[in-house]
């Protein structure tokens, strides 16, 4: 299951401390897809808002992250904040 969330935007921050504004396409238990203006490398360890996860995937119109952990069921809602 894959939920849009009411407030798309979040930061990304690297291993390095840089910060990059990234707006969330949809969010699901494992991991989420964004669309950003700054390119990264797949396999790149990523925080996205307070999330761990590595990026993994790029596509037509953003990237896939999978969360190092995954989410709990119970969170997975329009309303979640990364």
């Amino acid at each position: 299951e894959r939920i849009v969330p009411r407030n798309p935007r979040c930061i990304i921050t690297l291993e390095d401390g840089s910060e990059h504004a990234v707006r969330l396409i949809d969010i699901s238990l494992s991991g989420a897809a964004f669309a950003s203006d700054h390119q990264f490398e797949m396999g790149t360890a990523i925080r996205l808002g307070g999330t761990a996860a590595m990026i993994v995937r790029r596509f037509d119109g953003g990237y896939a992250a999978q969360f190092r952990m995954p989410l709990s069921a119970d969170a997975l809602d329009e309303n979640l904040e990364l």
